[in-house]
């Protein structure tokens, strides 16, 4: 049996390395460095014991499969030093995920006597999303993450070949928001002369399970991306708090169970629904996270048997009616008849669902089955002595293999179709490229008037640089695929990365600004400027400096930036991370509990209150009384000075509290210091800010406009004195903002066409000043010429590609792409070494030396000499 290394330098753990050992594909092997930390048994027993009394478990019963699971995180988490066992143990351990059944389930019954066992099982006053759950939730929700993966790679195969075999219909694909990948259920029906497409809204008394399977597997997919993501960081980055997978879990149980449904359904339309037992999930929301787990992972499972019989169902169905086909040819010869043109097998299928079917007929082919029996000539349902649903189980390596073959072919063959922009992306025309340099120009202009240089860092960063610091927000970040190098992800933000940088150069003091793309795998809402890949612009100040000062000139470069771009009227939005944890201690919201509850409280600007508390109290555990408590401190906001003076009285809640005295006292002074820069006016003293990243300890802000097109937070930043640490283990205060520039875009473009559209123009593209023009042919080189001197010159020119150009055509080119300024030669100009320039904004034209016409053309376009392009960092 082959091993899986626990363990060591650069060593993961993912679902399928769970569900390989669960399955004794595999079994583990604890690394020697992991195991030379660990204790003697003697004293490792000792604390056992001990700390045995303090806690009282639930008597779960977990199967063989769940208890091999559960050994490899437990030994997983002891070689990460998150839990601390004896070196016996360990053995004991890595004996488990190679013992067969009989012994795992006498293991599971003695669960008083084996202590290990009790160790993985959640205690009994366990919560949802308690730590307390972390091993046996952990290891159940891996299984049911690497089942559901397993069963969307045979889940659009499935239903395009039911789709085929009923001859269904489909919607027109929306281009704007594709709901699949290219290897999707559409991908394998391309070309199909089977199913039809038809405009959307005419689907009425089609198969429903057909219709909806392309959104209910897109659903599926990304919800078991996420119960992925937050695995790997639970076991990577042993976090405190398990409510990431929880949520997780629970995120995947409705999908599956829509994804079951439609399966049902297209089977009950093939006419073989009653072979599949209904063993969907109850929809009662789980209690605890290992009832999460549980749940996902039956959800998963019953969706895996019902693809199984579908895919077999569908298949016997499709080669009775070849088969019919090929009977009713044979019997047209025997008449004499002339015979037909032959077809080749599965010709009328989509390119995508006839490389299946193939698979699938060569699997029966090889092993002998008797797959079809006729009678009288019609096509029947009949369960062969091969069982086809053992080729279509998810877990079998060679059908993975197959489907991957089949998807990359598919990926390969995407010529002919219309190409698509990936999800949460968009093209930039011109027009727009042109508008986003102009604020690019003036945001920088903003930076390096107060003195910040410019840094870049990779696109990409190791994964455990980012994992662990933007706390249920890390399911968001895109994972790089191993190449069996080294483990890494796109950067989510621009301040994590900036930490790294200051860490490993020792940095010091420094005053920076950075504009790049950073990536998120969100929820894209495009009409609000939320995107999966999008650009930031960040300021940030590094160093030791006054209590304050530092934030105060943040604050100040954030209203001078949005007002110098005009976007219209905005408020940024200003709390302290102390004084709210302040009012998650007053209110009585436990301390492991802090982060989670503010994830929730950053949620209001999106959710009214009754759902943000009912996530406190239902998902994350918090009783009614204290999420109440929590409300009646978020409705805390005002005028700085007004809200600080009513937040410092006798009467107020925050009375006695003594960390609040000092909060209040550094908010005072920050005041102070924007009041002196005429930055006051803009700020907004509001309680139920949160900010749900991890890593900020004092001020935090955000900017939102108030604008027509309402596009949420546009900016936001705060005070992260933690962050350097956590890579250097030097703490280096640190302060700064980032500004959404692609929020920011989305106003100016809607200001720009409206004032293009209220002048009767267009947004110009480009900047061309002058259009190198000739009259008569065989003059293109003279242009040349000409355009290669304004060039040297700085001046903005161009020549046109035609050789002989009418002039017609050059001067419709200046007035559409509003180009100011002609030089025109021709043969005469020549002779006289002059040229003539046309005003076209003035309809006036002169005529000056050839070689004069660069100071010509610069006194007309108000040059100077001296004048050149700045640099911008980007």
């Amino acid at each position: 049996m082959a091993a899986l290394l626990v363990g060591g330098f650069g060593a993961r753990l993912s679902p399928a390395d769970v569900h390989a050992v669960a399955t004794r594909r595999v079994q583990a092997k604890l690394d020697a460095a992991s195991r030379a930390r660990m204790k003697p048994a003697g004293v490792r027993e000792a604390e056992n014991v001990q700390e045995g009394t303090t806690k009282t478990h639930v008597d779960l019963a977990l199967n063989a499969k769940e208890i091999r699971a559960a050994a490899l995180v437990l030994l997983w988490k002891a070689a990460q030093g998150t839990v601390r066992i004896s070196v016996e143990e360990a053995d004991r351990l890595e004996a488990w995920t190679r013992s067969d059944e009989e012994t795992l389930n006498k293991l599971a019954k003695d669960v008083a006597r084996v202590g290990l066992v009790k160790a993985m099982l959640p205690t009994a006053d366990a919560r949802f999303g308690s730590n307390d759950e972390a091993i046996a939730y952990l290891a159940v929700a891996a299984l049911a993450a690497h089942q559901a993966k397993a069963s969307l790679r045979l889940a659009d195969a499935v239903a395009a070949l039911s789709a085929e075999t009923l001859r269904a219909s489909i919607e027109t694909a929306n281009v704007e928001e594709p709901t699949s990948s290219a290897t999707g259920f559409r991908a394998y029906i391309d070309g199909s002369k089977r199913v039809k497409t038809v405009r959307k809204g005419s689907l009425l008394g089609h198969v429903r399970g057909v219709v909806m399977a392309e959104r209910v597997h897109a659903a599926l997919k990304d919800a078991t991306y996420c119960l992925e993501q937050s695995i790997k960081t639970e076991l990577v980055d042993a976090a405190e708090d398990g409510i990431a997978v929880a949520c997780a879990c629970t995120s995947v149980i409705a999908p599956a169970i829509a994804a079951f449904d439609c399966s049902l359904e297209r089977l009950n339309a093939i006419g073989n629904g009653t072979a599949v037992e209904d063993r969907r999930s109850v929809t009662i929301p789980p209690s605890s996270s290992f009832e999460a787990a549980r749940m996902a992972s039956d959800a998963a499972h019953a969706l895996a048997i019902a693809l199984a019989k579908e895919g077999a169902s569908a298949y016997r169905l499709l080669r009775s009616e070849a088969r019919a086909a090929e009977q009713a040819e044979e019997a047209r010869l025997k008449e004499g008849k002339k015979p037909k043109k032959k077809k080749a097998q599965g010709s009328d299928l989509g390119k995508g669902t006839a490389l299946f079917y193939n698979y699938l007929d060569n699997c029966t082919t090889n092993l002998g089955m008797e797959s079809m029996n006729l009678n009288n000539g019609s096509p029947k349902l009949v369960d062969a002595q091969f069982p086809l649903e053992l080729v279509l189980d998810v877990t079998d390596a060679r059908l993975s293999q197959e489907l991957t073959a089949i998807q990359t072919l598919l990926e390969s063959n995407q010529g002919r179709r219309k190409p698509k922009i990936p999800k949460g992306t968009r093209d930039f025309m011109p027009e727009q490229m042109a508008i986003r340099e102009k604020a690019f120009a003036k945001i920088v202009a903003v930076f390096k008037r107060h003195g910040a240089v410019c840094i870049d860092t990779p696109v990409f960063e190791l994964r455990e640089t980012l994992m662990g610091k933007y706390g249920e927000d890390s399911k968001l970040i895109y994972d790089l695929a191993d190449q069996g190098g080294e483990i890494l992800s796109l950067r989510y933000d621009l301040t994590v990365p900036f930490a790294r940088y200051v860490a490993l150069h020792n940095a010091g003091n420094i005053k920076r600004y950075h504009i790049a793309r950073v990536y998120r795998r969100d929820n894209p809402a495009m009409n609000r400027g939320r995107f999966r890949e999008f650009f930031q612009c960040d300021f940030d100040i590094a160093g030791s400096y006054a209590t304050m000062v530092p934030d105060a000139e943040v604050l100040k470069v954030i209203v001078e930036i949005l007002s110098d771009l005009e976007i219209g009227d905005f408020v940024i939005k200003l709390n302290h991370r102390k004084l709210l944890d302040a009012c998650m201690e007053i209110a009585g919201v436990p301390a492991q509990k802090f982060r989670t509850i503010c994830s929730a409280i950053d949620k209001l600007d999106k959710s009214p209150w009754p759902e943000v508390k009912l996530e406190m109290t239902e998902q994350k555990g918090l009783p009614d009384a204290v999420a109440d408590r929590v409300g009646e401190f978020v409705q805390f906001q005002g005028k700085p000075f007004e809200l600080l003076e009513l937040l410092e009285g006798s009467s107020s809640p925050f009375a006695g509290h003594e960390s609040s005295s000092a909060t209040f006292q550094e908010l005072r002074l920050l005041f102070n210091y924007l009041e002196a820069m005429g930055a006051l006016d803009r700020i907004h003293f509001d309680l139920s800010l949160a900010r749900g990243l991890d890593y900020y300890t004092g001020v935090i802000y955000e900017a939102v406009f108030c604008g027509e097109s309402q596009v949420g937070s546009i900016a936001a930043g705060g005070r992260y004195d933690n962050l350097v640490g956590m890579f250097s283990g030097k703490d280096v205060p640190a302060v700064g903002v980032s500004l959404g520039i692609e929020r920011v875009f989305a106003i100016k473009e809607e200001q720009e066409r409206k004032k293009a559209q209220a002048e009767g123009i267009k947004v110009r593209s480009n900047e061309t000043e002058v259009l190198v023009a000739s009259i008569g042919s065989g003059l293109l080189t003279e242009r040349m010429k000409i355009a290669g001197e304004l060039w040297e010159a700085g001046i903005k020119a161009e020549f046109g590609f035609k050789p002989n150009p009418k002039m017609g055509d050059q001067l419709n080119f200046c007035l559409d792409n509003y180009i100011p300024f002609m030089v025109l030669v021709g043969e005469t100009e020549l002779q006289d070494s002059v040229i003539k320039i046309k005003n076209l904004s003035e309809r006036e034209e002169s005529t000056v030396p050839r070689k004069e016409m660069v100071a010509a053309l610069r006194q007309l376009l108000g040059k100077s000499a001296e004048e050149t392009v700045p640099v911008m960092c980007a």
